[in-house]
């Protein structure tokens, strides 16, 4: 893989740490989002975000209010990857999938499963990448013919329970 893709994939990892940590603000959100930012949902909703306020009050609404909502009655925990991967579509630009297990009350049990791919892209006026677009796809129709990312420790799902096993999340009308 280029060191320079490897940067680019660098910008997913830090953001699972930003978003579990709560960390939503322009400080850190600066340095990994651009605008406009394109999100595609399976209703055919496609919202584009103007302004990197816009981007960081969709991910508060996503981490403060979805993401508990859809784990009613459980209290949402934290996620783990099951499988990241990236096809690269030019020198500057990847897509990155994700498919990852939401971890619930009580025990932080693995209880869903979803998937999502990030447009990331590098900007040269930044001299760095950034996340430019969202599209959510069906957990079963993950890419495995892209090229794998292997998983940070703190990041990879310990497969306790097969995917398989597990409800699969779509994103709700946003």
């Amino acid at each position: 893989m280029e060191k320079s893709i490897e940067n680019g994939i660098e910008k997913f990892f830090i953001y699972l740490d930003r978003f579990h940590k709560k960390e939503i603000n322009h400080f850190e959100f600066k340095k990994l989002f651009k605008s406009p930012f394109v999100f595609f949902s399976f209703k055919n909703e496609i919202i584009t975000l103007d302004s990197l306020d816009e981007i960081i009050k969709f991910y508060k609404n996503i981490r403060h209010v979805i993401y508990p909502n859809n784990c009613k009655p459980y209290e949402f925990r934290y996620t783990r990857q099951n499988k990241v991967s990236f096809t690269k579509l030019s020198n500057s630009a990847i897509i990155l999938a994700s498919q990852y297990v939401w971890h619930t009350s009580p025990h932080n049990n693995p209880r869903y499963v979803e998937a999502f791919s990030y447009l990331i892209k590098y900007f040269d006026e930044l001299n760095d990448w950034r996340m430019c677009g969202l599209i959510e796809f069906s957990s079963n129709s993950y890419p495995d013919n892209w090229e794998q990312v292997e998983i940070p420790k703190e990041w990879k799902y310990d497969n306790s329970i097969t995917v398989d096993e597990l409800d699969v999340l779509h994103a709700p009308k946003i």
